[in-house]
């Protein structure tokens, strides 16, 4: 992920999450239709979140350094969140995550940087 996206802008479409990613849109697409990640929607346009782009790199880190697949992504990350699967995202790491954030904001839990 470039070292830039450190920014307080709310959503993202394809193309600049693509750059941010330095990755091809077909491949932010295809994790869409894999189900791995699931953008919001303006219209018929996908718009990703900050959140999106930490899980998406957190996704790119499971297939090359994991060796998950995209099929046996979509399965896992149904049942558990990435950061139970990626020996990679150690509690320091973690913390400082938006989607981790995000995700324990939405669900309700409280004081996450000391749990």
């Amino acid at each position: 992920m470039k070292e830039e996206f450190r920014t307080h802008k709310k959503f993202f479409r394809i193309g600049e999450a693509a750059r941010i990613l330095n990755m091809h849109p077909q491949t932010l697409r295809l994790y869409d239709r894999k189900g791995v990640v699931k953008p919001k929607r303006i219209g018929n346009q996908r718009v990703y979140s900050s959140g999106d782009i930490y899980l998406i790199n957190c996704i790119r880190d499971m297939i090359h350094r994991e060796g998950f697949n995209l099929n046996s992504l979509s399965i896992v990350l149904k049942k558990v969140d990435c950061w139970e699967i990626n020996r990679h995202c150690e509690k320091s790491k973690r913390e400082n995550c938006v989607y981790y954030l995000e995700h324990h904001k939405r669900n309700g839990y409280r004081n996450v940087r000391s749990s």
